[in-house]
C-alpha cells in the first residue's frame, strides 16, 4: 500500500521543480475518474487506486520483498525533486510504474479539461510511504469506544496520515478547522490542527506572501491572543523540522519583541 499524491511538477533545462502550488487537490468527479481508468490500465500489473476520505489517493500492488525508501512530497515543496525521489533496496518496480504514470498522465483526458480551465496540468501520482495493511488486530483502536473520553483529544485535518493517527488512537477527527475560533472551541482537552497551507485550491492566494498572511490573520494571531488572555496553556507550532512551543509567558514576550507568530516559523 503506498500514499498516491498527485502533482504538478516543472521540468526545467537540468532538474525537476516541485513549485508550492504543485500539490494538487482535485475534486469527487476527477478523482472517481482517475481511479476507474488507473484501474483499466495497471490491473493487469497488479496495482489499483483507491479513494480516501478527504480527497487523498491509495495505491495497492504486489508485495515488495524489500521497501524502498520515499518521501513525502510535501516536505520538498519549493525546490527540486533530483535526489528525493524513490531509492535504495526495491526501488526499481516503483520507479518504473512512476516513469508509466508520467506518460499515461501526459495523454489522460483529464489534463485536457484541466488545460481548457487553465489548470495546472497533473503530472505525476507520486507513491510514497508504502507497507503491508495492518491486521485487523492492530487496526483497531487502543481503547474500546466505551473507555474513551471524547473530550481527551480532537484533531481537524484530512490528511490520511493524520486520519489513521486518529483511528489507532481513538482521537477525534474533524473536518479542516475553517478558523481559529474552531481550535479554540474544540472542547477538548488537547487540540490539534494540520494546515495544508500550499495544497491547491481555486479560492487560494497566489503567491507565497499572501499564503503566510492568510494563516497569520486566520490562525495564527488569534491563537496566540488567546494565548496571551490565558484561554489556552499552551501552543505547540510544527513545521516540518521545526517545532515551537509556547506558554503564556513566552506568548506575552513573543508579541513584546513585536514579533509576528510567523517568526517561530523561520
Amino acid at each position: 500500500m503506498w500514499l498516491a499524491t498527485p502533482l504538478h511538477l516543472v521540468a526545467g533545462l537540468t532538474s525537476v521543480h516541485l513549485d508550492y502550488r504543485g500539490l494538487l487537490r482535485l475534486d469527487a468527479t476527477t478523482l472517481a475518474g482517475l481511479v476507474r481508468d488507473f484501474d483499466a490500465t495497471f490491473a493487469a500489473r497488479g496495482f489499483s487506486l483507491h479513494r480516501l476520505p478527504g480527497g487523498g489517493l491509495l495505491a495497492t500492488g504486489p508485495a515488495f520483498a524489500q521497501l524502498p525508501v520515499t518521501t513525502d512530497p510535501a516536505r520538498l515543496l519549493g525546490g527540486g525533486i533530483g535526489g528525493s525521489t524513490v531509492h535504495g533496496a526495491g526501488a526499481a518496480p516503483l520507479l518504473s510504474l512512476g516513469a508509466e504514470l508520467e506518460m499515461w498522465l501526459h495523454a489522460h483526458p483529464l489534463n485536457q479539461a484541466r488545460a481548457r480551465r487553465r489548470e495546472s496540468p497533473l503530472t505525476t501520482l507520486w507513491l510514497w510511504g508504502g507497507g503491508a495493511p495492518l491486521g485487523a488486530h492492530l487496526a483497531a483502536p487502543p481503547v474500546t469506544a466505551a473507555g474513551l473520553d471524547p473530550a481527551l483529544m480532537t484533531v481537524f485535518g484530512a490528511d490520511p496520515v493524520v486520519a489513521g493517527l486518529c483511528a489507532l488512537s481513538g482521537a477525534r477527527l474533524r473536518e479542516p478547522a475553517a478558523g481559529a475560533e474552531d481550535i479554540l472551541a474544540s472542547g477538548a482537552a488537547r487540540t490539534a490542527a494540520v494546515i495544508e497551507l500550499f495544497r491547491s485550491d481555486p479560492a487560494q492566494p497566489l503567491t507565497l506572501l499572501e499564503l503566510l498572511q492568510q494563516l497569520d490573520e486566520n490562525l495564527l494571531a488569534p491563537v496566540i491572543r488567546a494565548l496571551k488572555a490565558g484561554v489556552i496553556r499552551r501552543l505547540t507550532l510544527i513545521a516540518n523540522d521545526r517545532c515551537s512551543v509556547l506558554d503564556r509567558r513566552d506568548g506575552l514576550r513573543f508579541w513584546r519583541r513585536a514579533r509576528g507568530p510567523l517568526a517561530v516559523l523561520q
